[in-house]
């Protein structure tokens, strides 16, 4: 009996590996196999920029043009955007 669940359960892994995952979305009430979070993400990275960062903070770029940020107040740097944080927490 132990050993027939631990086949179905294998063989239920194993298909939906297989096949993958699909998305709901309540929004228009459908399913897709593609995921929409990245999508979502680059919109919200792009909203983010417009807003202003936070006081003592300043953004740069190195010498090969990838942007972080200078935290004048701990006295350090980092390539995460502190806006998120500091406005949708």
């Amino acid at each position: 009996m132990i050993n027939s669940f631990i086949n179905y359960m294998n063989e239920s892994v194993r298909s939906i590996i297989k096949i993958g995952f699909f998305r709901f979305s309540h929004m228009t009430q459908g399913t897709t196999w593609m995921d929409p979070r990245p999508n979502h993400y680059a919109a919200f990275q792009s909203f983010c920029a417009t807003l202003p960062l936070p006081d003592g903070y300043e953004q740069s770029r190195d010498a090969r043009g990838n942007i972080y940020f200078i935290d004048h107040n701990n006295k350090q740097t980092c390539w995460d955007d502190p806006r998120p944080s500091k406005y949708f927490h």
